[in-house]
């Protein structure tokens, strides 16, 4: 009966240690690893943009992944393109209030965010822009409601931009594969 017991504890530690990991799975998309938020429906679109928004009858919450863009030289400049590309998307005037840029793991982040009116619906507009290694990466959060705060929270704290990878050099100047006439 005690090896029953320490079997059934060993099955349940596995199983509970198993669905531990599929609940904290990463995904990756570009440059970024993440974890999907809970009860969020996922988007993809052509133009470089995965989305993740969630909406009940008077909240919502958009999570967007924007692919990387060569870098405009600092995370200020990075931010600013991004800003204003952003809003211009959205159909939003609105000025960021910038935090300080911050280093963290190699890369310099710049993090902005504005109380604006989007559809009607007083709203915020967070900015985070990652500079470095050649790359600027943006992820955007806007929501109308406090109670996505600790989804935010956690969606950021699983975000990892990684470096690119190098890409081929598809036209190399010295060729040795050229034949002579």
């Amino acid at each position: 009966f005690d090896f029953q017991k320490t079997k059934m504890k060993q099955l349940f530690f596995f199983f509970f240690f198993l669905s531990s990991m599929l609940a904290t799975e990463q995904t990756s998309y570009d440059v970024y690893t993440y974890t999907e938020p809970a009860n969020f429906l996922k988007e993809a679109n052509i133009a470089g943009i995965v989305t993740y928004s969630h909406q009940t009858d008077s909240t919502y919450c958009v999570i967007a992944l924007y692919e990387n863009t060569a870098t405009k030289g600092t995370a200020q400049k990075d931010f600013d393109a991004a800003w204003k590309a952003t809003t211009t998307r959205l159909k939003l005037n609105a000025t960021a209030k910038k935090e300080p840029v911050k280093n963290a793991n190699g890369w310099k982040m710049q993090v902005g965010y504005a109380t604006i009116t989007f559809e009607g619906l007083p709203s915020v507009l967070y900015l985070n822009t990652i500079s470095g290694n050649g790359i600027a990466a943006n992820v955007m959060y806007l929501t109308n409601s406090d109670s996505y705060s600790s989804v935010l929270e956690a969606f950021q704290s699983s975000l990892d931009v990684n470096k690119p990878l190098a890409k081929p050099n598809l036209n190399p100047s010295n060729s040795t594969n050229a034949t002579e006439a």
